[in-house]
């Protein structure tokens, strides 16, 4: 049965192609045997938003279920939070740059999603602060995950080893740089966090 659901899903398959565009939702609409008119029941962004919900659900709930993950520490399980999540994009890369800056439009929603992700990250990695480190911690997590994603946008390399190398260099010891941060520190709380994210997104 048709389903705004089913349409968003349907369009995410054509965005390797098509991009997060309303071409991609009249193509799924092609695929659904539904009239283009129903092509007005979603927009870009609503695409954009469910797929990256639907990549950090995906990510965290394998890491949940994954043993070797719970014995890593925490900067390779943070490392691995990042990688596997912006893998997820690769299929879309070419098309990606087009979706932060449509994401940028809406920035307290993306900046909701990103923060969510950065919250679930670290509770999965066991982070159990109550001060200051809580908003320390994921603000640092979006400065490596966002600035790592950029990054992917112009990187040619194979596999992107350039990416990988490039986060590496800002993961090579995450509990160091918390502990003598005053970047993140400064920013103190978790509105001013999200506001910060709308210069990339």
């Amino acid at each position: 049965m048709f389903s705004k659901p089913l349409l968003i899903s349907q369009t995410i398959l054509h965005a390797a192609n098509h991009g997060f565009t309303q071409k991609a939702i009249q193509q799924a609409c092609i695929d659904l045997n539904v009239s283009q008119a129903a092509a007005t029941i979603t927009t870009p962004i609503e695409v954009i938003h469910h797929a990256m919900k639907k990549w950090n659900s995906q990510i965290i709930d394998e890491k949940n279920h994954e043993d070797n993950f719970k014995d890593l520490k925490t900067t390779p399980k943070i490392k691995r939070l990042v990688k596997e999540r912006l893998s997820l994009q690769i299929p879309y890369l070419n098309h990606w740059n087009q979706a932060m800056a449509i994401g940028a439009k809406h920035p307290a929603q993306t900046s909701q999603i990103l923060w969510q992700y950065a919250d679930d990250s670290w509770f999965l990695a066991g982070d159990k602060s109550q001060d200051y480190n809580f908003y320390t911690k994921r603000s640092l997590f979006l400065y490596v995950y966002i600035s790592t994603e950029l990054f992917m946008l112009t990187d040619k390399s194979p596999e992107l080893f350039m990416t990988w190398e490039f986060m590496d260099r800002y993961c090579f010891n995450i509990q160091q740089i918390i502990g003598g941060s005053k970047m993140f520190r400064r920013q103190g709380s978790r509105a001013n966090s999200q506001k910060n994210l709308g210069v990339c997104y």
